[in-house]
């Protein structure tokens, strides 16, 4: 879990404080679910869907930017084909030295 600390007016916090009491349980809880109720109406709106969407896109375009800038710094990729070739000493035929 993550912390957030809000400022909120003093007839605000008295509210809250309020309804935590008379539900029995603490402040912390009372935020908790008006966080979630906020989310959750926030997210059944249209307009908002459309800009997660807008934002998962650009998301998508800064992550290939950024893959292709280091790619350059690693420079090309080496090709897949035949296994490259290991330099050793050559063994020559017996009886040629």
């Amino acid at each position: 879990m993550r912390t957030i600390a809000i400022k909120v007016p003093e007839g605000v916090h008295a509210t809250l404080t309020l309804l935590a009491k008379i539900g029995k349980r603490p402040l912390v809880e009372e935020l908790r679910q008006a966080v979630d109720a906020h989310i959750e109406r926030r997210s059944a709106e249209v307009d908002i869907k459309d800009e997660a969407s807008k934002v998962l896109a650009q998301i998508d375009a800064d992550a290939a930017s950024k893959r292709e800038a280091i790619q350059a710094l690693l420079g090309p990729k080496p090709e897949t084909g035949e296994p490259e070739q290991k330099r050793g000493k050559r063994t020559r035929p017996a009886g040629d030295g």
